[in-house]
C-alpha cells in the first residue's frame, strides 16, 4: 500500500461566501507574500499572474507550487521535495496555512467560510492501485484502475448540536495525479462542510488539518 514516502502533494483549499471586493486588494496581498511574509517570499513563489481575470495567481514552475485566488476560492498545492521527510514538510505546510492563509487573507479580509478541505496525492504502481481497489470494491469489478467515489459523514457537532449540520465529505479518485509528469495513483480530498456558515476558521483549522491527516492514514495508509 502507499507509505508517507509516495506522497507528491499537498493541497489546501477554502470556499468562502463571494467577495466582490477581495481581487481589489491583489496587489497587496501578492506583495506581501513576495516581499514581507516570512513563510512563502519570491524564491517559493517566482511568478505573478498577468492574466487578470476571475483569477489571481502566483506560482512556481520549478516546483509545480502555486497558490490560487478568486472572489470566493483559494487554494494553495505544495509539491513535497524529494529531499525531505513528510512530517517535517507538513507540519510547516500547516504552519503556512494556518499562519498565514488564514490569518493574513481569510481572517483578515472578514471572509465567510463555506468549505474547507485539504487534498493528499500519492503516487502508485498498476499492482498497488489494484490493491486498493480491492479494498473498496466488490470480486466482480476487480481490475479498476481509474475510478473516483465519496464518502460522507457527519461531524460530531453536527450531532450533537442543534442548528449544526456540519459534514465531511471524502472523495478518492484513483488514475492520473499530475498531468504533466504522467504520474498515476490515488488523491484523497477530506472535506469539511459548514452549515451554518463559519465567520472564523483561525482555532477549527489546526483541528482539521489534524484530523484530516490521521484519516488519510486510516483510509489510504492504513
Amino acid at each position: 500500500m502507499a507509505a508517507l514516502s509516495d506522497i507528491k502533494y499537498i493541497v489546501f483549499g477554502v470556499q468562502f461566501n463571494h467577495s466582490f471586493k477581495l481581487l481589489d486588494y491583489w496587489g497587496e496581498i501578492a506583495d506581501d507574500i513576495l516581499y514581507r511574509s516570512e513563510y512563502f517570499g519570491c524564491e517559493f513563489f517566482s511568478n505573478i499572474s498577468t492574466q487578470y481575470t476571475t483569477e489571481r495567481s502566483l506560482n512556481n514552475p520549478n516546483t509545480g507550487n502555486f497558490l490560487n485566488l478568486s472572489s470566493n476560492n483559494l487554494v494553495f498545492k505544495y509539491n513535497l521535495p524529494s529531499n525531505k521527510t513528510f512530517d517535517s514538510e507538513y507540519d510547516y505546510f500547516c504552519v503556512r496555512v494556518n499562519k498565514y492563509l488564514v490569518e493574513k487573507i481569510l481572517s483578515k479580509y472578514n471572509l465567510v467560510i463555506r468549505r474547507i478541505g485539504i487534498v493528499f496525492a500519492c503516487v502508485l504502481d498498476k499492482d498497488e492501485m489494484l490493491k486498493f481497489a480491492r479494498r473498496y470494491f466488490k470480486d466482480d469489478m476487480q481490475g479498476i484502475t481509474d475510478f473516483r467515489f465519496a464518502q460522507k459523514e457527519a461531524t460530531s457537532a453536527g450531532q450533537l448540536w442543534h442548528g449544526t449540520q456540519d459534514y465531511i465529505n471524502k472523495i478518492f479518485t484513483v488514475g492520473m495525479i499530475d498531468d504533466v509528469e504522467k504520474l498515476k495513483g490515488v488523491t484523497y480530498d477530506f472535506q469539511l462542510y459548514y452549515e451554518p456558515l463559519m465567520p472564523d476558521i483561525r482555532k477549527p483549522c489546526p483541528v482539521f488539518l489534524k484530523k484530516g491527516f490521521e484519516y488519510f492514514k486510516k483510509d489510504i495508509l492504513g
